[in-house]
């Protein structure tokens, strides 16, 4: 496809991405609101119904003209061939019908047999060279830039003034008559730039556009700052990997920057591209993407990626492509690894089991001696034992509740008992029961994330809800939930084992 397919068209084209496109075409038209500049013109154009407005006698006569194999043809013209329709009257389904035209929606095939129909577009728009009434748009003239696709929309560009509009006009109108794709000019529209009021309502008038204005508009954000709960874990901590203590989500100003850098990089090492081409010809000319001055009278699209050059220079990527992954690991940096990350790693518990044992491990949970320390006014004392004042260390460790629950639960699946009356000690038996990949440290991490939530939440049922439960009612609950989330192998050990 990319062999035959135009370079003006990047959409389900592999290889490329549309994102090139709107990076150029932001440059082409960004000085469209400055005064005394040459003019020019953009045509934005949608197509009315595209996919359905397709005539096959134009799709096999392009396959043809392409050179695919008569065979391949026939296959392609079956498929589009054996289309049938039913429509719902009152309820009722009509006959089935034959479709005449169009592109089935959502078969895979389709964006690329509609991308072979814009190509004739691009090769009508080819011919304007031979016209001499045709002038380039000012910035696409090094290039010979005439279009820019996006799927189903379509940007024509050139210079601001009747022949070249007319000429640019009739090959979309030739366009039109031979594929059955049709502007929708309710959607499309006219952008000016440099051009007299009068020409612009002559060109208007002629052609019945819709006159464009782009939004260089300032919008005030009317939103409220207002911080109405306290973050438990911050956003930077929660985007580490889980080895690092976080919970590997994405960290969306680092991707943004690793995205930047990525296009960076294409821009300095290809060449096959057309918005690359067409920023060495107008901006890096005979400088390198590393030690081109910024021009100031770029977009600020280019200028962002231009910046980034920096991150390059740090990361100096042996890779021969590199991936926006790549980039984006190398900002994350090398990060501490959390001294408890196994227990993060392949357990089977409940989503909200593990982030509550998350949180707990950090010591983030809003604990009362934590909400104090805010400046709340709370009642300190535990509200599973009343006998001392509530912290991580005592709820999960020194409180007698949590500890008839893990006498109960060691019984069950015929561990050891152990009482720890630090956190440190606590944390150095976990740590040694969730080594290995046997089953049993397995057993432990699903046991140890579920017993943990089951004291946070009864804790909050007790503080919020004024509701209890005793100790065995919990150790219940926990035992059914671990047989039902443990892996086939352990959840049979555990059937076998009576907690009571």
């Amino acid at each position: 496809m990319t062999y035959i397919i135009s370079e003006a068209q990047l959409s389900f084209i592999p290889g490329r991405k549309l994102a090139d496109n709107i990076i150029l075409a932001n440059e082409l038209v960004k000085a469209y609101s400055r005064k005394h500049i040459s003019p020019r013109c953009m045509i934005k154009i949608d197509m009315q119904k595209a996919y359905d407005s397709v005539e096959w006698a134009f799709l096999e006569q392009m396959l043809e003209n392409l050179c695919f194999p008569r065979k391949f043809i026939d296959w392609i013209l079956e498929c589009l061939h054996t289309v049938n329709y039913t429509i719902l009257i009152n309820g009722e389904p009509t006959p089935p019908f034959n479709a005449a035209r169009g592109l089935r929606q959502g078969d895979p095939i389709s964006p690329y047999l509609f991308a072979i129909s814009m190509e004739y577009l691009s090769r009508c728009l080819d011919e304007v060279k031979d016209n001499g009434r045709f002038k380039f748009h000012p910035k696409c003239a090094k290039l010979r830039i005439k279009h820019l696709c996006f799927a189903d929309d379509l940007l024509l560009f050139c210079r601001g003034d009747q022949h070249s509009i007319g000429t640019i006009y009739q090959c979309f109108h030739k366009f039109s008559l031979a594929s059955g794709l049709q502007a929708n000019m309710n959607k499309s529209s006219i952008y000016f730039g440099g051009v007299t009021d009068q020409m612009k309502e002559t060109i208007l008038h002629q052609f019945q556009f819709n006159y464009g204005e782009f939004p260089f508009k300032s919008f005030i954000w009317s939103g409220t700052n207002t911080i109405t709960k306290r973050a438990l874990i911050a956003w930077e901590k929660m985007c580490l990997p889980k080895s690092a203590g976080g919970m590997r989500l994405i960290h969306i100003h680092l991707w943004n920057q690793a995205a930047i850098a990525k296009t960076c990089w294409d821009l300095a090492h290809k060449t096959d591209k057309l918005w690359i081409r067409w920023i060495h010809s107008y901006y890096i000319k005979s400088h390198t993407v590393f030690n081109v001055p910024i021009p100031q009278q770029t977009s600020w699209m280019v200028k962002k990626i231009l910046v980034s050059r920096v991150i390059l220079e740090q990361i100096h990527t042996q890779r021969d492509s590199p991936t926006t992954a790549n980039f984006y690991v190398h900002l994350l940096g090398n990060r501490p690894t959390a001294p408890w990350k196994n227990m993060m790693f392949n357990n089977s518990s409940r989503p909200k089991a593990i982030v509550t044992m998350w949180i707990m491990l950090q010591n983030k949970l809003p604990t009362t001696d934590r909400l104090t320390s805010w400046g709340m006014d709370v009642n300190q004392q535990c509200k599973l034992c009343q006998q001392d004042l509530e912290n991580r260390e005592h709820l999960f460790t020194q409180c007698e509740f949590t500890r008839a629950i893990w006498k109960k639960l060691l019984n069950w699946i015929k561990w050891p008992l152990f009482h720890a009356d630090t956190w440190d000690m606590h944390l150095e038996w976990t740590l040694k029961q969730s080594k290995g990949k046997y089953h049993n440290a397995q057993l432990f991490k699903l046991i140890y994330a579920e017993c943990s939530y089951a004291i946070w939440m009864e804790r909050n049922q007790r503080t919020f809800k004024e509701k209890r439960r005793n100790y065995e009612e919990i150790t219940k609950e926990i035992a059914y939930m671990c047989t039902l989330r443990a892996p086939l192998a352990i959840s049979t050990r555990l059937q076998q084992s009576l907690l009571f």
